[in-house]
């Protein structure tokens, strides 16, 4: 089995300490809204690559939410905070939970990690699989090639009572695509812990991302507008 990220990632129980800046609520509220305009009577929602699953402290309160993640780490803790919820260890091109769903998301540019066209056509058409008649499929997609810009650099700092948390990052242009650079200290009152991550992430672009849905018979609409310009395909099935 070929993995597309690490399945138990040494950053998971920091995640949500280093996205303390981001907004859930508000970004599930939009989520919510788009949904409602293009299904009014949709129920239940699953997310794919769903990580801590922070979206589903909000997205639960519209919808019933499960999830999928080939993270073992993630899935223990986004069980913990949906316990309603259906969760379970899945890779996005290989996974069937044996459930239909009125909306299948894949957000927080998680679709990066597919490797080519090959496997993102695999992966949408396990997600189209999880859909109902007249569902939709929602995706984040990571940067296009004209979006992407090698070099910036990133700085994110969390903190509780116990522990901070920062982590550094770095984009670097690859021959494949793109690779995020991710540098960690962990502080405690027992020491310091320094580890990183190299993430890669295809630079897919939009053309090529669209094609799959029509390939799969969704007409499709790309909200530029949607997390800080990475935007949102939206797609609906007949």
């Amino acid at each position: 089995m070929i993995e597309t990220y690490p399945p138990d990632s040494k950053s998971a129980p920091y995640y949500d300490l280093i996205y303390s800046f981001k907004d859930y609520s508000a970004e599930s509220e939009e989520l919510a809204s788009t949904i409602r305009k293009e299904h009014p009577r949709a129920q239940n929602l699953l997310d794919v690559a769903c990580g801590t699953h922070e979206h589903a402290v909000s997205l639960s309160k519209h919808f019933s939410v499960d999830g999928v993640d080939l993270s073992s780490d993630y899935i223990a803790i986004a069980k913990n905070k949906n316990p309603r919820g259906h969760y379970c260890v899945g890779d996005m091109r290989r996974f069937d939970n044996g459930r239909r769903y009125d909306v299948v998301t894949c957000l927080q540019s998680s679709i990066g990690y597919l490797k080519n066209q090959l496997e993102l056509r695999t992966a949408l058409e396990r997600f189209a699989m999880h859909l109902k008649p007249g569902g939709l499929l929602l995706i984040e997609p990571w940067f296009f090639p004209e979006t992407f810009e090698p070099g910036k650099t990133g700085l994110e700092i969390g903190k509780t009572s116990e522990l901070k948390v920062a982590r550094a990052s770095v984009r670097t242009l690859t021959e494949f695509g793109s690779l995020m650079q991710f540098h960690f200290v962990v502080v405690r009152s027992s020491g310091v812990e320094i580890f990183r991550e190299d993430h890669h992430l295809s630079l897919f672009s939009r053309s090529e991302i669209e094609l799959e849905f029509k390939r799969l018979g969704l007409t499709v609409r790309h909200d530029a507008t949607w997390s800080r310009g990475r935007g949102l395909f939206v797609g609906k099935m007949d």
